[in-house]
């Protein structure tokens, strides 16, 4: 029987292809590239845009704008979702591609640097121009290693970087998720888990569910983390799940009713303008259906 060769890793190989191209014989064999995840991304940092420009729903007001902007941001909050989804869909499998080590340098490294150079540079003028930002008090005549460390530790550097700490936080989970995932079942159990602790019981405290009667017993933090629902999920979809029979047609379907769901939820909970309330649980909890959806789409 003939020996089999690994080219991919062969030296005689890499030396072949940074001079001529490989016979397809031996040419190893790269995944074609997921145009959809392109399409997913584009749609996404438009959305992005969308919620950065509807701002103004934070501060609830009885005016038609107001409600708009409500709607609007029900629209677009799969965003920030479909990027963890993306996410988890990407890197739960490397395990196949390289080790943890690698996995570490490729990207706890490098995202940990962005946050912390982006951090500390805009800790720096927002101190020396504070006059100039918007909340920028807060930093005048504080600049210094201690004041920093206790904003870097607690995202009062530049709140927008609240991305950064979640993804770092499912990096360091994704060792252990990437074993996990190789088995369907214990997927489903923890999309299962997240789902219920993360969103559900959120959503009932909305209708008046009293938290005492969950947090005691179902306070599992690991399972809480809606970002680990959507990092998860990104990864079961793309692996696991079976296209089914108008799925196009039943997730646009989802998908409009979770924007309505969300756009009503807003506006009964802050009462049309009345202070009071938060949007902030509306979003959270909807988002991962609409991420689900979109996804499946």
């Amino acid at each position: 029987m003939m020996d089999t060769v690994d080219y991919s890793t062969c030296p005689e190989t890499e030396e072949l292809t940074q001079s001529q191209p490989l016979p397809s014989a031996v040419r190893p064999n790269k995944p074609a590239p997921l145009v959809f995840v392109y399409g997913l991304n584009i749609l996404s940092c438009f959305a992005v845009v969308l919620l950065h420009t509807t701002l103004p729903v934070y501060g609830p007001t009885p005016t038609r704008l107001w409600k708009e902007m409500v709607g609007l941001q029900a629209l677009a909050i799969f965003a920030v979702p479909i990027f963890f989804m993306i996410s988890g869909m990407n890197l739960l499998g490397y395990r196949d591609r390289y080790s943890t080590e690698m996995f570490f340098r490729k990207r706890f490294w490098r995202v940990g640097r962005a946050l912390l150079l982006g951090s500390v540079v805009c800790y720096i003028v927002y101190c020396t121009f504070s006059s100039s930002f918007y909340g920028g008090d807060a930093y005048a005549g504080n600049l210094g290693v201690i004041d920093f460390a206790k904003r870097f530790l607690t995202n009062q550097v530049n709140d927008t970087y609240w991305f950064f700490y979640s993804i770092i936080y499912l990096y360091v989970l994704a060792p252990v998720l990437s074993l996990v995932v190789k088995n369907r079942r214990c997927v489903e159990y923890m999309l299962l888990l997240t789902a219920v602790i993360g969103v559900l019981f959120p959503l009932a405290e909305r209708f008046h569910l009293a938290p005492e009667y969950v947090n005691t017993l179902f306070g599992w933090p690991l399972f809480a983390s809606v970002p680990l629902l959507y990092f998860l999920a990104g990864y079961y979809f793309h692996t696991y799940w079976k296209p089914v029979k108008y799925q196009a047609v039943i997730a646009a379907a989802v998908f409009i009713l979770c924007v309505a769901g969300m756009t009503w939820l807003g506006l009964r909970s802050n009462g049309y303008g009345h202070r009071g309330a938060s949007f902030e649980s509306e979003r959270e909890t909807g988002s991962g259906a609409s991420l689900e959806v979109s996804a499946k789409s």
